[in-house]
């Protein structure tokens, strides 16, 4: 199984995301995440902002990830890492999270939240030596979050 994931990931591209991006990145999205909405003036913001940065992962032609950050000094927020569920668990979140560190060499930490119901990406984050900081009292629809901390 491994090296079928291996041979997966060698067509897999990933590259930043610019405002030419914008048209796939909000398809997919709309497609496979429309339960977190995002407006188009946001993806606009977020792909031609220099306080933001967006970073995909492209298998033929097709998003299968992809990250928006943002950026302040030497830290990044991470808004949303989404993947496609087809993609999952074969190391796409893990190198668009590579990426991200290796493209910006001066980042120092990264923080996030994520719903504590959520209990796939918390196992995810803490397997990239995340942290939990604290929880965050009704996050989103009255659901708790963990603040969770990444130092670089």
């Amino acid at each position: 199984m491994q090296k079928l994931f291996m041979k997966i990931l060698q067509y897999i591209n990933i590259r930043k995301f610019f405002i030419e991006d914008f048209y796939i990145l909000q398809t997919f999205h709309v497609e496979h995440f429309h339960f977190y909405s995002i407006s188009n003036k946001e993806f606009t913001k977020y792909l031609s902002s220099r306080e933001y940065i967006v970073i995909g992962a492209i298998s033929s032609l097709t998003i299968v990830g992809y990250i928006i950050c943002l950026i302040v000094g030497d830290e990044a927020e991470i808004i949303y890492l989404c993947v496609h569920p087809n993609y999952h668990r074969i190391g796409i979140a893990s190198g668009i999270l590579q990426y991200l560190i290796r493209h910006i060499p001066s980042l120092k930490k990264i923080h996030l939240e994520v719903l504590m119901y959520n209990t796939q990406a918390i196992k995810f984050y803490k397997k990239q030596n995340f942290i939990i900081t604290h929880v965050r009292k009704n996050y989103s629809d009255g659901h708790d979050a963990y603040a969770m901390l990444k130092l670089l």
